[in-house]
């Protein structure tokens, strides 16, 4: 095992405290700007596995349980989270779970090797040959990523400059090093220096989404664009925010989503104002669209009024839908089911209710 030098520790403990920061960061900021909650997980994988790795090279880790090693598990996430991210720049929705799907199947193997390992379980097919299978899983989902997301960056990088090809060659040095490190593994001994450039790569690519993000380029450009959109509306942020308290104010005691014909206009003069500015406002402070913001309410009713019993049709209706079709299509797309198989699952004696 390879010893630890200090300045290696205390750099990696730094990367590792400052990444949870930026994390929190991003998450915060993520209400305005959805993309950036990918790159906040990303970030806070990051940080944990740099600890975990710290920990393995101080000999930490083996007197814990071994269930610790399933933070080798996050870089099979590491190619999806930032495409996803690229994806919202682009303004193209994705099925992010789907893309998870083989992390969630590590996992769970891995799981169950722990649990051979820990005398919890005792299943053959939980073995180390399995989990070299993931190996190899995790170095060819990196490299496939990183293709994809070099046609994306060409794509829509007249949009942001150089800040998009920074992050996608952050991720190409960071697969690059995953990938040459492993081959290493297993095919020569691998000495200590060598062992640090995951981590070392790692830790370059938190500290630029750090810098881009606060100081840098990104932070210029969301910046720019908000205060443009601000200027272009006639909305200062000052009287945005007060009228985003009142918008959701309204939604909340007035219920005007309800009304399946609502539209744009018709709250804009509840709220006495522009049906432009309510866009922009509905936009910029909230992060989504006018159909968006109000079938999130109806969802939501939706889910309270299932629990009666009523018919299917009927709550789609009061909710505000105009049609069983747009309710039960809208309804999956926020809770995953159908309006049937939420009812169902909340209350099983309703399962023959009539549609």
């Amino acid at each position: 095992m390879p010893e630890l030098s200090p300045y290696w520790m205390i750099l990696f403990l730094l990367a590792a405290g400052h990444g949870l920061f930026l994390s929190s960061l991003l998450a915060l900021r993520s209400k305005q700007y959805p993309g950036l909650k990918y790159l906040s997980i990303l970030i806070l994988l990051f940080a944990v596995s740099l600890l975990y790795y710290v920990a393995f090279w101080m000999d930490i880790t083996p007197k814990q349980t071994p269930l610790w090693g399933l933070i080798l598990t996050f870089p099979t996430l590491y190619g999806p989270l930032v495409y996803a991210y690229f994806q919202k720049l682009n303004n193209q929705r994705i099925n992010f779970w789907l893309h998870a799907t083989p992390f969630f199947l590590h996992f769970a193997y891995m799981t169950g090797c722990y649990g051979n390992v820990l005398g919890i379980i005792s299943w053959t097919p939980f073995n180390a040959s399995g989990a070299f299978g993931f190996t190899i899983v995790q170095n060819v989902s990196l490299v496939m990523y990183a293709i994809i997301l070099a046609r994306i960056s060409v794509a829509i990088g007249h949009k942001y400059g150089k800040t998009l090809e920074y992050l996608y060659w952050a991720f190409v040095g960071f697969t690059l090093s995953f990938l040459c490190y492993y081959v290493l593994v297993y095919t020569i001994d691998l000495q200590p220096k060598q062992d640090y450039v995951i981590s070392l790569f790692m830790t370059v690519f938190m500290y630029l989404v750090g810098y881009l993000f606060y100081g840098g380029p990104v932070g210029k450009f969301y910046q720019k664009r908000k205060n443009k959109t601000y200027q272009n509306s006639g909305l200062t942020r000052e009287l945005a925010k007060a009228y985003r308290v009142q918008l959701l104010n309204v939604m909340d005691t007035q219920q005007p989503y309800l009304n399946g014909d609502l539209k744009l206009q018709d709250l804009a003069n509840l709220l006495e104002m522009s049906s432009h500015h309510l866009s922009e406002l509905i936009n910029s402070e909230i992060g989504m669209n006018f159909s968006e913001f109000l079938n999130q309410y109806r969802v939501r009713e939706a889910q309270v009024l299932l629990s009666s019993n009523q018919k299917i049709t009927e709550v789609g209706y009061q909710a505000g839908f105009n049609n069983k079709t747009s309710f039960s299509q809208t309804f999956k797309k926020y809770t995953g089911m159908t309006p049937s198989q939420y009812r169902v699952q909340l209350s099983p004696s309703l399962k023959k209710h009539p549609i």
